[in-house]
């Protein structure tokens, strides 16, 4: 996947960037993908600009408390993460689905392929199990 630096300064909105930082996160990113999705989809490129620009954005670093008056709160660690947005739309790009019509129907029947009715299937899958008194 070719994303360049300035893609993703673009993507980030800024005129400036650290291009080593932002060709390593990029990098990192798209590892990061094929982890959920290999090879990644062409149309995948959003998510990888999404998952760079968020570490691009985020301090490298162990998180830890921070602390303002009164407030605290945990502060999450630096680094390339995916969301569980990203990882389904992952999933979603590349045709991988799960669902009731991915499943076989009865004993040596093929799987159903997703989205086409039952009625797609060549044969009498219905019919897989004899009924004992009905001949």
């Amino acid at each position: 996947m070719d994303i360049t630096p300035a893609q993703l300064a673009n993507y980030l909105g800024v005129t400036t960037i650290d291009e080593e930082r932002a060709a390593l996160l990029i990098d990192l990113a798209v590892e990061a993908c094929e982890e959920i999705v290999t090879p990644l989809p062409d149309k995948a490129r959003g998510v990888v600009l999404d998952v760079a620009a968020m570490a691009y954005a985020s301090t490298p670093g162990p998180g830890g408390n921070v602390t303002a008056g009164p407030y605290s709160m945990q502060a999450p660690a630096g680094g390339i993460t995916l969301s569980k947005r990203n990882a389904a739309r992952l999933r979603r790009l590349s045709g991988s689905h799960s669902g009731v019509f991915t499943v076989a129907p009865g004993r040596g029947t093929p799987p159903i392929p997703y989205g086409e009715p039952p009625a797609a299937i060549e044969g009498e899958w219905w019919n897989t199990y004899p009924v004992a008194g009905l001949t």
